[in-house]
C-alpha cells in the first residue's frame, strides 16, 4: 500500500518539507492542490464525500469532474470516483458508471457492501479503494479488521502472495 499525505499542511513550509512524496487531497479542502503538483511525486484527488457525508451536504459531482479534468493531466495523478457513503451498490455503481475519466479513477469498495461486489471491482479496475461505513465504521475495531481481512483474501487470494489491485 502506497501512503499518501493527507492535505491541507500547515504551515505552507510543513508542506515544502514533504516534497518528492504522495499527497491526497480532497475537493472538500482543495487549497494545496497546485503546489503539491509542483513538489509531489504522485497526487491522489479524494472527492471529499466523506467530509461532505459528516456536514450533511451534498457534492455537486459535476464540479468536481471539472476540478479532476484539470489535474488529471498529469500522468501520476488519479482521483477517487464518487462514491454515496452509506448508499447502495447500486446507488454507487451509478456513479461509477457516470465516471468520465475511465482508469484515471478508482472506485470505492465500502466494507458493508458484498464481497461479490468487490471481486466484479478488480477484475476491472487497477486501483480499489476502500471506505469504511455501515457495521465497519469503526476503523480498527474487531469488526473493521475482521472484515479488513476477509476483503483482502479477496484481492489477494491465497497462493498468489501479493494483492491483485492496488488497495487505496
Amino acid at each position: 500500500m502506497m501512503h499518501y499525505h493527507g492535505t491541507p499542511i500547515t504551515p505552507k513550509s510543513a508542506l515544502q518539507q514533504l516534497a518528492g512524496r504522495n499527497f491526497c487531497v480532497s475537493f472538500a479542502h482543495p487549497q494545496d492542490v497546485k503546489t503539491v503538483h509542483e513538489i509531489g511525486q504522485s497526487v491522489m484527488l479524494d472527492n471529499g464525500a466523506f467530509s461532505a457525508w459528516r456536514l450533511g451536504i451534498e457534492i455537486n459531482w459535476w464540479d468536481y469532474y471539472k476540478w479532476c479534468e484539470e489535474w488529471l493531466c498529469y500522468p501520476t495523478t488519479w482521483a477517487v470516483i464518487p462514491d454515496v457513503i452509506d448508499g447502495t451498490e447500486e446507488d454507487n455503481d451509478k456513479l461509477i458508471k457516470r465516471w468520465p475519466f475511465g482508469r484515471r479513477g478508482a472506485p470505492v469498495w465500502h466494507l458493508n457492501e458484498s464481497l461479490d461486489r468487490l471481486r466484479h471491482m478488480i477484475c476491472y479496475w487497477q486501483r480499489v479503494c476502500f471506505g469504511s461505513s455501515g457495521d465497519y465504521a469503526k476503523v480498527g475495531s474487531d469488526r473493521w479488521h475482521l472484515r479488513v481481512s476477509e476483503a483482502f483474501d479477496v484481492v489477494a487470494p491465497e497462493g498468489v502472495g501479493r494483492p491483485t489491485v492496488w488497495v487505496q
